[in-house]
């Protein structure tokens, strides 16, 4: 058994093994010469982060500055064997612990994996991406004291995409053309447990492909329950997504990162949403021994429902830049523009700047 950070930072990974060497020292018996470490799997892959956010808000209702710890997240990677993993990530950044990521995973092949626990569904690739990694500073539209429903915004409210308790089946073939991976799941979904004896359920599909060397293409579909309009009767919603990305986090050069949604926005009047969003980063080669890189930015993000649309949906702008300063290690700073449909003169406005430690 080796452990090792996950970025190669030795720090956490020695006072992770302090925590977990202590109940193996109070069981330990006179005759032992110290405290002794040992644990049954091949490796531990340690991990966390810090983001530190100042933010402003043109809302009059909120303070016009504020900062927070927008997320603390501590993470280990387990590999017991060639055949059984998994993960735990815990975020620290409110007023309790929270489970992010909690899962056991069985690599029966290349083709074929199965994952058990709370995981990210197969559908949105913007979703799927890290956050230490994200081009913008967050996923979606955050504008405190309003409730902006961007692209993002929407498909994680209506709980189309985020974590899930569930099952996955997943896998890259080995020699499958065009580097074609699949995953499918079926997980608790939004309704689960609060619909009498009713079992509700949210399923997930997604497929890629990487048909030229930093080009790559996927398509998703989930699904989820409703309730009706009256009693607890069920009706099921359905989504869509189209994704592409060219080019790499970390690799200088060009990226661009975008995805189309559609779907149920409501199931019961029948209501559907259309969003976009979409990243553009050039990111520059290593500039000093400090400053690794940086990397403009710009983001645009969309939301739309038909017939009779909330006040909230709209289009979200963001120019920003990420200064680097080896690893994941940055600082950002991203100005967010809200332009809502049902008023475009009621322009919302977000300065951001975040500071981020990642290993």
């Amino acid at each position: 058994m080796r452990i090792r950070s996950a970025r190669s930072a030795p720090l956490p990974a020695l006072l992770l093994a302090a925590a977990l060497a202590a109940p193996a020292a109070a069981q330990s018996s006179a005759n032992d010469s110290g405290p002794r470490l040992r644990l049954p799997v091949e490796e531990i892959a340690l991990g966390a982060r810090v983001q530190t956010l100042f933010s402003t808000s043109s809302v009059d209702s909120v303070q016009p500055a504020d900062v927070t710890m927008r997320r603390v997240y501590l993470e280990a990677s387990v590999k017991v064997n060639a055949f059984v993993g998994g993960k735990l990530q815990m975020d620290f950044a409110g007023d309790r612990a929270v489970v992010r990521d909690a899962y056991l995973r069985l690599n029966v092949s290349p083709g074929l994996q199965l994952l058990a626990g709370n995981a990210y569904k197969p559908f949105s690739l913007i979703a799927l991406t890290s956050d230490t990694r994200i081009l913008p500073i967050e996923r979606g539209a955050l504008i405190r004291g309003a409730a902006p429903l961007d692209e993002y915004n929407l498909l994680s409210g209506l709980q189309y995409t985020e974590r899930d308790l569930g099952l996955q089946v997943l896998g890259s073939p080995t020699g499958a053309p065009l580097g074609f991976g699949y995953a499918v799941g079926a997980f608790r979904g939004p309704l689960g447990g609060s619909v009498g004896d009713q079992s509700p359920v949210s399923l997930a599909a997604r497929a890629t492909v990487e048909p030229l060397q930093a080009l790559r293409f996927g398509a998703a579909w989930s699904s989820r329950d409703f309730r009706a309009r009256s009693g607890d009767a069920l009706q099921r919603g359905h989504a869509f997504e189209l994704d592409a990305e060219y080019g790499d986090y970390g690799v200088p050069g060009l990226h661009l990162v975008g995805e189309l949604a559609t779907g149920d926005f409501s199931s019961a009047d029948e209501r559907r949403f259309t969003a976009a969003q979409a990243w553009l980063g050039y990111r520059t080669p290593r500039l000093s021994r400090a400053l690794h890189a940086v990397e403009p930015t710009f983001r645009l993000s969309v939301g739309d429902v038909d017939a009779g649309a909330p006040a909230n949906v709209g289009t979200l702008l963001t120019p920003g830049v990420g200064l680097y300063f080896g690893g994941l290690n940055r600082v950002s700073l991203n100005y967010d523009v809200w332009l809502p449909k049902a008023d475009e003169n009621d322009t919302l406005h977000s300065a951001k700047l975040m500071f981020q430690l990642a290993f």
